[in-house]
């Protein structure tokens, strides 16, 4: 492979890169960029005031943070959007199979569900009585 299709290659992939993977990309470059600027100065400068450094240490912290929380947001809200859909893939799915219309669906979920839910609380429920009871017999 020859370095023009080595670059031809790399701008291709640099170009279906993600808008969010490029910022996270240019915060971390940004951030480490002006660490290395405020220790070269403060190094360089002895009469420099801490606080110079502390609030440049401060921003790019700040700027990093902000960014990841972002991207990680950005993401959540992406894997919402999938699994709302791989879920309402999975309903349609089992509609077919059965041959349920939507309220008969509903109706079995909805006992399911409450099945689910009697049989965590009865547990929960159990477990308290036990403690209680030792309890009681410490007592």
């Amino acid at each position: 492979m020859g370095s023009k299709a080595r670059r031809k290659a790399r701008r291709e992939a640099f170009e279906q890169m993600q808008f969010s993977k490029l910022m996270v990309i240019f915060s971390i470059f940004f951030s480490v960029f002006f660490l290395l600027i405020s220790l070269i100065i403060t190094l360089a400068v002895p009469d420099l005031d801490p606080m110079v450094t502390t609030a440049v240490i401060t921003m790019c912290g700040a700027i990093l943070a902000t960014t990841f929380v972002w991207y990680f947001k950005k993401s959540q809200a992406e894997n919402s959007v999938k699994i709302y859909v791989g879920a309402y893939k999975s309903i349609i799915k089992f509609r077919q199979k059965y041959g349920l219309n939507n309220d008969e669906l509903c109706n079995r979920i909805e006992y399911s569900m409450l099945q689910n839910l009697d049989d965590v609380a009865e547990t929960h429920m159990d477990n308290a009585n036990e403690l209680i009871e030792k309890m009681e017999v410490n007592v």
